[in-house]
């Protein structure tokens, strides 16, 4: 196991970069004020952010104790939510529990970008085992 000064260290190390980064990155431009149609083209994402979030896709040490059917349940509402997205972007499930959508370029010769995010949660009060 890593001692304990070594993972504070590199968090340390770690937290500095990313201080300096931020410090030295150009500063972005005020948002601008989004017009009435503007507003109107994002109205019900709260809701669909929401009806995802209810979903209990719970993680837990013992898969056995896991319920498959929330995870089932997730991608589903995932794909009845954002139809277009499931239309137009190429869908692969690498396992149960994974989703990987490719959104492929217009132009081979710029860079990929790769957004990730997870659908499973910590069970409440068992922090301490995580």
């Amino acid at each position: 196991m890593i001692p304990l000064f070594i993972t504070g260290a590199a968090l340390a190390l770690l937290m500095v970069i990313m201080l300096a980064r931020a410090v030295s990155a150009p500063k972005a431009p005020p948002p601008a004020i989004l017009d009435k149609s503007e507003l109107e083209r994002y109205a019900g994402v709260e809701e669909k952010l929401a009806a995802l979030v209810r979903v209990p896709t719970i993680s837990r040490f013992d898969q056995a104790d896991e319920d498959d059917s929330a995870f089932d349940q997730f991608k589903a509402e995932l794909a009845r939510l954002y139809p277009i997205v499931h239309a137009r972007l190429l869908r692969t499930e690498p396992g149960d529990r994974a989703i990987v959508f490719e959104w492929p370029g217009r132009s081979l010769d710029r860079a990929p970008v790769l957004l990730t995010a997870h659908f499973d949660v910590v069970p409440g009060g068992e922090l301490e085992r995580w």
